[in-house]
This record gives structure tokens, C-alpha cells and sequence, in this order.
């Protein structure tokens, strides 16, 4: 999670430099993402928009963040009062940038921009699937999540190129539904190496488990 979160830090700070163009001194830009907080990944992508876009003299950032903090999609009367409450809160804002990281930020920003930002121009974090089938939504831009399944295994690969002697891989995964169909996937992708490799899935278990597991793994 947190080599991931750095990754698209730097990826998304690219992006979002080429979108804000130098037409006023001040930009204001609204990051939203899909999951809490103190998500270590969001923590991570939050302070590296913040510290370098604000570290350059020729562009003066007023940096907000907001968090659509669920682990279930939400419902049609969630995203409503989401709306309502960010209309509310930022009804004498003007934005540049809409940074949406996360499926269900980007999915909340395509459906309501309208409404809420419209004409601004998003920055995105998504899945390819969800890009792919973007159909009539915004103008979009950003940066699209690799895929899965060759993702994990060409990381796999590159493991047991460093360590040829590799006899146990331990996969950790959350409870989400959406942690649950990356654990589908990998399963599903990493299942030929099981004839040389022991595959252990931690999933759906609590961070303190988590932990516990990880700090006794054997040597």
C-alpha cells in the first residue's frame, strides 16, 4: 500500500501540474477520495500533492481535501447528501482541478460534476475498466490503474528473478468488496505457481491480525 500510494503520488503530480496552467496566481484545487483518511496510501498521495504543489513559487495552491470514507458503494440517497453537503460547503468556491482518486470518488465526481464543478477539469486514479467505459460522462485525465493480473504476476516474477530459491509468497488483502475481488483475481492469476510456490491469502482479517501474522512470519 504504501509503495502503491507513492506511485501514484508521483503520477498524479504530474498530471495535475500539466492541468494547471498558469492563468492567475492563486489556484484552488479539491482532492476527493474513495477512502478514509488515514488510509496509509491516501495519507501518502495527500501529503505529496500538498508539499510539492505548494513548494513551487510560481504556483500558489489552496489545497482542500474531502473523503468519501466507505467501504460499501454507496447508496443513491448517500451520494445525494454527499452533494448536497459539498454544494453547501463550497458554494463561494471556484475550483481549477478536480483530483478524484479512487473508483468511487471518480464515479461520484463523473456522475455530479454538473452540478457541482462543472466545467472544471478533472484529474483522475481509476481502474481501466471503469475509464473504458466511461460512455457520455466529463472530459477526464489522469492516471489509469494497471492491470491487475499481469501487475501481479510480472511482480511475482521479478521476485523469484531476485530470489531464485523463493518457496513461500504471502498475498494480504482487506475485507471490502472490492478487496475481495482483487483476492478473486490473484488467486485466479497466481494459481500456475502453486506447483513450486506456497501461497498463503491473509484476507478479510483485522490490521492487529494482521500484523501479528506478518511479524511471525517464518524465516
Amino acid at each position: 500500500m504504501l509503495r502503491r500510494g507513492f506511485w501514484i503520488a508521483w503520477l498524479l503530480l504530474n498530471t495535475v501540474t500539466t492541468v494547471l496552467a498558469a492563468e492567475k496566481p492563486q489556484k484552488t484545487i479539491l482532492v476527493i477520495y474513495s477512502d478514509r483518511n488515514n488510509l496509509a496510501g491516501n495519507t501518502i498521495v495527500d501529503e505529496a500533492l500538498r508539499s510539492v504543489l505548494t513548494a513551487r513559487s510560481d504556483l500558489p495552491i489552496d489545497f482542500r481535501s474531502e473523503y468519501i470514507n466507505n467501504a460499501t458503494p454507496l447508496s443513491e440517497r448517500s451520494l445525494s447528501a454527499l452533494r448536497d453537503f459539498l454544494r453547501n460547503k463550497y458554494e463561494r468556491e471556484k475550483f481549477d482541478v478536480i483530483v478524484a482518486v479512487g473508483n468511487d470518488a471518480l464515479l461520484f465526481v463523473g456522475g455530479y460534476s454538473d452540478e457541482l464543478f462543472e466545467g472544471v477539469p478533472i484529474v483522475s486514479w481509476g481502474s481501466r475498466d471503469l475509464i473504458d467505459n466511461w460512455g457520455t460522462g466529463p472530459a477526464v485525465t489522469g492516471v489509469v490503474e494497471p492491470e491487475l493480473s499481469s501487475h501481479l504476476q510480472g511482480g511475482l516474477d521479478f521476485i523469484r528473478t531476485l530470489q531464485p530459491n523463493l518457496r513461500q509468497v504471502f498475498v494480504v488483502s482487506g475485507s471490502s468488496p472490492f478487496d475481495r475481488q482483487r483476492e478473486s483475481t490473484a488467486r485466479r492469476t497466481l494459481r500456475p505457481y502453486e506447483a513450486s510456490i506456497t501461497l498463503t491469502y491473509l484476507a478479510g482479517l483485522s490490521l492487529e491480525t494482521v500484523q501479528q501474522r506478518l511479524s511471525n512470519l517464518p524465516m
